[in-house]
């Protein structure tokens, strides 16, 4: 039978070989046979190294060898792969054989591994620092060292838990301190540890100073204090322990001399203190002498002078001052001024004298300068004044003095009575002058009248007049004095006759101030007029009953009203009798101007007067008194008439505006506190609606009833007028009535509104003319409203037309 002994596929030929009775058969073809290669191990032997051991020699073992064989029978060359270098982190590597092969073997490779193990640490120790002083900071106490391996930890007390540290160690008070240290290995080195090392903190040098004081002469002892230097970082006082002590044998009573402080009795855990000595200083006290001030008058005598003391101690006097002395240079004779007192040359043991000068004061003597009386007559030049003098000393007289003048408020003009007659600006060196007034007496001037002559008398209501012809001349007038007279006749009797004696009355015309600086003499004349007839006579369209006088100041009626829409603007009145041509008003409330006699605007039995009513007079009744007259007879007025009327809002009033909305019209825009009621007749009563206070009311439906609203005007009660029906100004459909023309606000200060309600136009002629009849605007507007710019009209009555359709409107 064939054999092989290599692993490898084989062809195996065979035959029959005849034999003698067989013929050798033919070959067929050959069986493969194959002898499959064994399993052979190759496995990396694990190795063993210290960290930082160089990479060692990498081996390999073989299991499964078949007879003979070993590894001469490998073709190739044995590798070994292996991340493991001098210097890897203790741990494990695998070691990868691999490289070789054999025709026999199937080579299964089987890693190793290279192990590497912890290598001892080491290190340089740590050094201590030769000399360290507390500076009030943390210090630290060592050099570090180095480690080998691993790193250096440091700890001043093993004792603690977790005490090492890598920072090293520090402190700051002075002592001795312990310093433990250890190499602590890290993933490739042991722990190593090793002895303590003893550092020291010396003291700080700190030295305490006693301050040095100065005291003078006789003071308190001071309070010692102390100056410490060295203080290292934020250190003071507040560490020592101990109080401070002073020995100082300065007392009060000491002499001035320098005594020793000795500071002592305090320590400090970080310092090492060294006491220096301070010292007390005493000086001589300060001691002011002051001249005392003194007075005197112009040519006396000095006072005796004298001396004040500032500055003793220990109950010392003047008399330990010796040698004082006090003078000065004034003289009996020395003029109105000052002059020093000098004190000087005093001495005292304990202290150290200074002087001030004291001052005499030379005042002036006192002189009295009277001005005196005199007179004058209203509009004369005042006389030359003069004055009186008391007071000289030393034979001075009037010629010391200069500048002497004077003053009075009298000038040629000055009403009569009494001015001061005032002497001023005089001066003399030494004297002090008082000025006393005299009295300027101005007398009234005298005037007369001459040559005033009288006319025949005028009979106007049946008794005689005397009329004066001729005033005359007023004489007498001063300064040209707006000042005249009125001659006035009367008969010596009041019934008509001839011959009659008439006298002439004077009396001065002008303002009563003036008049009063004068005094008329005579007031009267005797005056005969020859043969004159007093006629009656009768005013023109007056008839005269024969047994009775003219009524011409009796029967006027006047009818006064309030106004709501302008109306109350006039005031109506009719007359019974007479025919006046003129009005006077005079008013209660003095915001009203009084009207002083004006000409009626129609004359005749009945008329209007128009009344001016501030636009800012809050409503309510008013007061007023009426006058007329005919301006022929002025002399003859009517009876007084007071007439009330009551002032109401001007075009205020409420009014619809749609089938759901109210307003409150107030064209002035001056209401507060609006108030809105209602009531569904007048047979009930008014009732407030709450919440409802604006310029409008709006309900849910439609508006019926009644409605009013109250309100104040500056800051007075008030009320407005009620609508007269419920036709809305913008309904759906209007009313069937004539058109209506309105102005609101009216009166007019600036600017009106004009509207046009129930009107089927569209388009609008506006004009507005005067109540002269003359044009002052013409012109067109669309819609049912427009405004009207007045603000440059002048003020008065003008009269608006839109289409014809005419409303009266006040121009304030």
């Amino acid at each position: 039978l064939p054999q092989a002994m290599a692993a490898g596929t084989y062809s195996v030929y065979y035959r029959v070989k005849g034999d003698i009775n067989h013929l050798d058969s033919t070959a067929v073809d050959p069986i493969a046979v194959t002898i499959a290669k064994e399993e052979l191990t190759a496995t990396a032997d694990d190795k063993n190294v210290i960290y930082g051991d160089a990479v060692p020699a990498y081996t390999v073992t073989y299991a499964g060898w078949q007879g003979d064989d070993d590894a001469t029978v490998l073709t190739g060359e044995i590798a070994y792969a292996c991340e493991y270098v001098k210097g890897s982190p203790v741990g494990e590597y695998v070691i990868t054989p691999s490289g070789v092969n054999a025709a026999n073997y199937t080579i299964t490779f089987v890693n190793g591994k290279v192990t590497v193990a912890k290598a001892e640490s080491g290190c340089i120790a740590p050094v201590v620092y030769d000399t360290l002083v507390y500076n009030g900071a943390n210090q630290t106490l060592i050099i570090a060292g180095q480690p080998i391996g691993g790193e250096m930890q440091y700890s001043l007390d093993t004792t603690v838990l977790d005490c090492w540290s890598t920072s090293l160690p520090q402190a700051k008070d002075a002592g001795t301190y312990k310093v433990y240290y250890r190499v602590k290995g890290d993933m490739n080195h042991n722990d190593h540890y090793y002895d303590l090392i003893t550092v020291s903190i010396a003291k700080a040098a700190l030295t305490a100073t006693a301050d040095d004081k100065n005291v003078v002469y006789g003071d308190a002892v001071p309070e010692y204090t102390v100056s410490y230097s060295g203080w290292m970082g934020t250190d003071e006082a507040s560490v020592l322990t101990g109080t401070i002590a002073f020995a100082c044998e300065y007392a009060p009573t000491s002499n001035v001399d320098e005594y020793t402080i000795t500071p002592s009795g305090v320590d400090a855990a970080n310092y090492s203190i060294t006491f220096v000595n301070g010292k007390v200083t005493v000086a001589k006290a300060d001691l002011m002498i002051t001249a005392d001030d003194k007075n005197v008058i112009y040519g006396e005598v000095a006072p005796a002078f004298t001396a004040s003391y500032s500055g003793w101690k220990n109950n010392d006097n003047e008399s330990v001052v010796s040698g004082l002395t006090l003078t000065s240079e004034y003289l009996v004779t020395s003029n109105v001024g000052t002059y020093d007192i000098v004190p000087a040359n005093a001495s005292a043991t304990n202290y150290a004298i200074s002087y001030t000068n004291g001052t005499l004061t030379v005042n002036q003597a006192a002189l009295t300068i009277t001005a005196n009386d005199t007179t004058v007559i209203y509009g004369d030049e005042h006389p030359e004044f003069t004055v009186t003098y008391a007071g000289w000393k030393n034979n001075d007289d009037e010629s010391v003095v200069s500048g002497l003048q004077f003053s009075t408020p009298y000038a040629p003009g000055s009403y009569i009575g009494t001015y001061a007659i005032n002497p001023n600006s005089a001066t003399a060196l030494n004297y002090a002058i008082t000025f006393v007034d005299g009295t300027l007496t101005v007398n009234k001037a005298h005037v007369y009248v001459s040559d005033a002559e009288a006319q025949i008398a005028k009979f106007a209501d049946g008794h005689a007049n005397a009329v004066v012809l001729q005033q005359g001349v007023l004489n007498g007038i001063k300064l040209n004095d707006p000042i005249a007279h009125v001659t006035t006749a009367a008969f010596s009797s009041a019934d008509v006759a001839e011959n009659l004696t008439i006298t002439l009355f004077y009396e001065l015309t002008g303002d009563a101030a003036l008049l009063n600086n004068y005094n008329l003499d005579p007031t009267s004349d005797i005056f005969t007029n020859e043969g004159v007839i007093i006629e009656p006579f009768i005013p023109d369209n007056e008839e005269k009953p024969e047994d009775e006088e003219a009524k011409v100041n009796e029967g006027i009626e006047i009818y006064a009203y309030g106004y709501c829409d302008g109306s109350g603007y006039s005031l109506k009145y009719h007359l019974e009798s007479g025919n006046p041509d003129q009005y006077k008003i005079e008013f209660e409330d003095s915001r009203f101007t009084d009207v002083d006699w004006t000409n009626l605007v129609i004359t005749g039995k009945d008329g209007t007067i128009d009344i001016e009513i501030p636009v800012d007079l809050p409503t309510g009744d008013y007061t007023m008194t009426v006058y007329f007259r005919d301006s022929r007879f002025d002399w003859l007025e009517s009876r007084q008439f007071n007439v009330t009327f009551h002032v109401n809002l001007p075009e205020t009033y409420v009014r619809p505006l749609f089938d759901n909305v109210i307003a409150l019209v107030d064209t002035c825009k001056c209401l507060t506190d609006i108030q809105w009621y209602w009531r569904a007749n007048s047979t009930e009563l008014w009732q407030p609606i709450e919440g409802a206070n604006g310029y409008y009311y709006h309900v849910d439906g439609k508006l019926t009833g009644e409605y009013f609203v109250s309100a104040k005007m500056n800051g007075e009660p008030t009320y407005t007028c009620g609508q007269t029906d419920m036709e809305t100004l913008y309904g759906e459909t209007q009313k069937a009535s004539a058109p209506v023309v309105k102005a609101y606000p009216n009166p007019v200060v600036t600017t009106t509104t004009v509207t046009i309600e129930n009107s089927t136009e569209w388009n609008h002629n506006i004009r507005i003319v005067n109540l002269m009849g003359a044009e002052v605007m013409n012109a067109t507007f669309e819609g049912d409203k427009t405004s009207v710019e007045m603000g440059n009209y002048p003020q008065g009555n003008y009269l608006i037309s839109v289409d014809g359709i005419v409303v009266k409107v006040m121009k304030k």
